[in-house]
């Protein structure tokens, strides 16, 4: 029997800025901040009629209004616009983001400390704890991020552009996430906006280093999202953009065979850069529709893998008025 339910969750929040410990806010966002932890962890159906989500929004505006210079302001108005996407006031949520990003600058840093204590329902002694760190810039970026994707949405790509600009130019430095690389990080957002500008060498910078996994998972990739078939269309126009239809034919659609195949591994040259990946049983279950082991043939297993990559719009596009 699969253990566990979690019964119950123990937070502490502490600030590593001791001179806000003197500050009235202090104690009002903590309990804001425990009404969130809790709200998320108690996994709360997100709506607006439900009387608790509708009260922490309620005490996140007024915390703003009692307490418009508080250092704590950046990351409540951050967690109140995702309460409201949540509850499908996105235009709302969409206003308090832009506010967010026009007065974050104008508060210090300070770090939050969360402790978690998870308690378990088989005993009462088994329980793990989990520290995580959150500042003021992980509320930049995420909203950042946020007003980038509105605006593609929205198809203003003028405003999607300033916004990709900032936050790619935004460092994280909170405890949790500062250590992570931030290397194509933004690709999707940035690809997108890129494409529309027809920077066209910078979008294929963006995706050669994942087209054989593009290729290879396209079709769990539209199962997911339907709309993924126009981003492969737009990956395929760049790359015909960039590179002949001769050079397409040699380093490409001719590149694609069986052969590639052996043993559990794929390995293939596209425009002159090698590709290869692990394969794994999930993998070919999710792809082949069937389980692989060790005494399958690698042969058939290479030909049905060629037939999955050939049968991609990606391929087709790419191979179309090539002879």
């Amino acid at each position: 029997m699969t253990r566990t339910l979690i019964l119950f969750i123990f937070i502490s929040s502490t600030s590593f800025a001791q001179d806000l410990l003197v500050q009235s806010d202090t104690t009002e966002y903590y309990k804001l901040k425990g009404k969130y932890d809790l709200l998320i962890f108690n996994d709360i159906e997100w709506n607006f009629t439900n009387n608790v989500v509708r009260r922490t929004i309620y005490d996140s505006e007024n915390f703003l209004k009692d307490y418009p210079k508080s250092l704590f302001c950046p990351l409540v108005m951050h967690d109140l616009s995702s309460f409201y996407q949540a509850v499908d006031s996105v235009e709302k949520a969409h206003s308090i983001d832009l506010e967010l990003i026009k007065t974050i600058d104008d508060y210090k840093l300070v770090e939050i400390k969360d402790n978690f204590t998870f308690y378990f329902s088989d005993t009462s002694n088994r329980r793990f704890r989990r520290i995580s760190y959150e500042d003021k810039n992980d509320a930049k970026i995420s909203t950042l991020e946020k007003l980038t994707k509105y605006f593609i949405k929205h198809k203003d790509y003028e405003k999607a552009y300033y916004y990709l600009e900032m936050l790619k130019s935004t460092n994280r430095t909170s405890t949790s996430t500062s250590c992570y690389s931030t290397v194509n990080e933004y690709a999707d957002l940035s690809f997108e906006v890129y494409y529309h500008f027809n920077y066209y060498k910078e979008c294929l910078k963006l995706i050669e280093r994942g087209l054989l996994q593009i290729m290879l998972y396209e079709k769990i990739s539209l199962k997911k999202d339907s709309t993924h078939s126009e981003l492969v269309s737009k990956y395929t126009d760049v790359i015909k953009k960039i590179y002949s239809e001769e050079e397409i034919e040699k380093g490409f659609v001719k590149q694609i065979k069986p052969s590639n195949y052996d043993y559990f591994y794929y390995e293939v040259y596209l425009f002159g850069r090698l590709y290869y990946l692990d394969l794994y049983e999930d993998d070919f279950s999710k792809l082949l529709g069937y389980k692989v082991d060790d005494e399958m043939e690698d042969k058939q297993v290479g030909i049905d893998l060629d037939n999955v990559l050939k049968k991609t719009l990606f391929y087709k596009s790419l191979k179309e008025g090539i002879k």
